[in-house]
């Protein structure tokens, strides 16, 4: 058996549905590189991720690892500690309630591992906003649009105004997570974020302009368990968005950057700012399948 060559770490937490689909993705990758599995169950039911999980392990003899958390201490917390599992060089999150297209793995591991590409931290593809409602019987597509179908380039300034990717989309090296020390288990929310621009800092992140991942919305959801925390939560979101540029804009890493004055004065703009999330609740979509 061939050792992993991707690690893809799974956050849940009693969202049966989305692990569910969360798992036909992973299992429906064609042609991809070898790969592990690494599922946090993040204090929710252990029976349920157990049940989800049964096809898996047969597809994955011992390639599915399986933590369950007794408490919860936040979605980055869960991270580190099912990345701590991981064996192999390239590290992903596949959130429980996104996908990818069925060549993500085989795509974005092959463009890291060109020689030309060896000096990168990791790569982005561009992702589909799914837009959909879900209940306790059915989750149902409403829309799809580009989310970020104008990313060319992965820059710490952009980077500092907002997020213009989702983890779904972000193949990275072991090493850099490790050099790193991980995410930044203090934060309640925006961890993705913010350990993107620490990468960004140090190494250039390469981009993928294919549409390889799919980064779905609930815009409407009877269980608070099957809300997306971005937006749900969004005065969080905002009070953290600016407690994080605070605290970027007077770090020494930050401020020894060319243009820091323009990136300053760029990151300050609530427009800037609210780019994203202004662009989730206004895309035009197609429709979904009724």
């Amino acid at each position: 058996m061939d050792s992993p060559l991707v690690s893809i770490l799974t956050r849940t937490r009693n969202r049966p549905r989305f692990l569910a689909r969360a798992r036909e993705s992973v299992l429906g990758q064609h042609a991809a590189p070898p790969f592990e599995w690494i599922v946090v169950n993040d204090a929710g039911d252990p029976r349920l991720v157990e049940e989800i999980l049964q096809p898996a392990q047969s597809s994955l003899p011992q390639r599915l690892h399986v933590l369950h958390l007794p408490h919860s201490k936040g979605m980055e917390h869960a991270s580190n500690r099912g990345l701590r599992l991981a064996t192999a060089p390239y590290l992903v999150i596949h959130d429980d309630d996104d996908s990818w297209e069925p060549d993500f793995l085989q795509q974005m591991i092959g463009w890291l591992e060109e020689p030309d590409h060896a000096s990168f931290a990791g790569v982005v593809c561009h992702s589909t906003l799914i837009r959909e409602s879900a209940d306790d019987e059915t989750i149902r597509p409403i829309g799809s649009a580009p989310f970020n179908a104008w990313l060319t380039r992965i820059d710490p300034w952009r980077l500092l105004q907002e997020n213009p990717f989702p983890p779904i989309s972000f193949v990275f090296r072991r090493h850099i997570w490790e050099e790193l020390g991980g995410f930044d288990e203090g934060l309640p929310v925006l961890g993705d974020w913010e350990f993107n621009l620490r990468v960004a800092l140090l190494h250039p992140i390469g981009v993928l302009p294919k549409p390889l991942a799919r980064y779905h919305h609930r815009v409407q959801a009877s269980d608070p368990d099957h809300a997306n925390s971005v937006t749900a939560g969004n005065d969080l979101h905002q009070e953290w968005e600016r407690r994080l540029r605070c605290r970027w804009l007077s770090s020494p890493p930050l401020q020894d950057l060319p243009f820091f004055g323009a990136i300053s004065q760029a990151a300050a703009t609530t427009l800037a700012a609210s780019r994203t999330r202004a662009a989730l609740l206004s895309l035009p979509l197609r429709p979904g399948p009724q």
